[in-house]
């Protein structure tokens, strides 16, 4: 396995020195139009949150993002103000497992979430498990209604971490998991 180089920040000036092995950037085509660039910068678009996961949106919802916190919450950012609304979204630290590589991971909205407020999430259990679990959005559009839980499956995991976990929305956000691959898909729990 390549070695890969782990930019950490400080609040100030970082910068990331090209190490002795290729770089990972997330997103990034070194065979597409950007292959040529110079340099890549980052710009902080909120704080206050406890462990970032993931992000997302709904689709056609240009004024919110979703952002995953590894302990169990989902916050909102204004995408108008820039603030993070004090209410989560959703809350379910109670429920999970947050050691090591586990906790609230992934989130993925239903196609029809405009019309239906349908949400998955997949998250680390106290049991040592991984669930995804179903939700709607309450008559707040900015708050989910945690009474609306609906398991979709529960699987007992490995002791080991697969290293393959990942989040999508849309209709392939359940194959991204890391127990979804062919290869290593156990039977759901009954």
């Amino acid at each position: 396995m390549p070695i890969r180089t782990l930019l950490t920040g400080d609040n100030g000036a970082n910068t990331l020195q090209r190490g002795p092995g290729a770089e990972l950037i997330y997103g990034f085509d070194p065979n597409g139009p950007q292959a040529n660039v110079s340099a890549i910068a980052a710009t902080r678009v909120a704080s206050g949150l406890a462990e970032p996961v993931f992000a997302t949106a709904p689709a056609d919802d240009l004024g919110r993002l979703f952002v995953v916190e590894k302990g169990g919450r989902i916050k909102i950012l204004d995408l108008a103000t820039g603030e993070v609304r004090p209410t989560p979204f959703l809350d379910i630290a109670g429920q999970i497992n947050v050691g090591g590589e586990l906790g609230l991971l992934g989130l993925a909205f239903h196609p029809d979430y405009a019309t239906n407020g349908l949400f998955y999430v997949y998250a680390s259990l106290p049991d040592g498990n991984s669930q995804i679990r179903r939700y709607s959005v309450s008559g707040n559009p900015d708050i989910a209604d945690p009474a609306s839980l609906q398991e979709v499956i529960t699987v007992p995991m490995a002791a080991t971490p697969v290293h393959r976990a990942g989040s999508a929305s849309g209709p392939t956000a359940i194959s991204t998991c890391p127990w979804a691959m062919p290869e290593s898909r156990p039977r759901p729990r009954t």
